[in-house]
């Protein structure tokens, strides 16, 4: 874990103690505050003490001994996890691995500047063929030479379809002819 994320845990942790505390502190009437205050007080500097209420209450003191109880297995829970986190962000820095990560980061800049001075270059020799189409078009050379050639073409198909068809003609006649020329030899 990076020491940021674990700071950021750290500062979640302790904020939701501190609101939940803060929550029930608002809840409560102001005697019962005062006197949760009084024993959370009592109970951090002597937690195995059995203090009782001035009151002599003993719902209110088993209550309050309850809730008591619950704050400081919270606290206590969140002090081991502040510590575990202080210890996880000491032996988080490794040297090697922050100049291996440096010299990834300066490769990859460098290929990405490579990249988009490539990307810049294609983008203006894309523009200038748009531009120079455009100018064809634009005098109208392109298209009556297109449609020329389309002309063109389809009398040049034309005339090889006749071509081609006489040919099949020609052939057919010929096979004709030869089959009654070897009909006369056998005879």
């Amino acid at each position: 874990m990076s020491n940021q994320n674990l700071r950021d845990k750290l500062q979640l942790i302790i904020d939701g103690y501190f609101k939940s505390f803060i929550d029930k502190a608002r809840h409560a009437d102001a005697q019962d505050a005062r006197l949760a205050l009084k024993r959370s007080q009592i109970h951090a500097l002597f937690p195995d003490s059995d203090a009782h209420d001035p009151d002599g209450s003993d719902d209110f003191n088993c209550r309050t001994q309850l809730q008591l109880g619950l704050a400081c297995g919270k606290l206590r829970r969140t002090i081991e996890a502040v510590a575990a986190m202080r210890n996880q962000m000491a032996h988080s820095y490794d040297i090697d691995r922050v100049n291996e990560c440096e010299a990834e980061v300066k490769h990859k800049l460098g290929l990405l500047q490579e990249l988009s001075a490539e990307n810049s270059c294609l983008r203006s020799a894309i523009a200038k063929a748009e531009h120079e189409i455009a100018e064809v078009r634009r005098h109208g050379e392109y298209d009556d030479k297109k449609a020329q050639m389309a002309i063109e073409l389809r009398s040049a198909k034309e005339q090889w379809r006749t071509a081609y068809y006489s040919k099949i003609e020609v052939q057919k006649a010929l096979i004709n002819r030869h089959s009654a020329v070897v009909d006369l030899n056998k005879k």
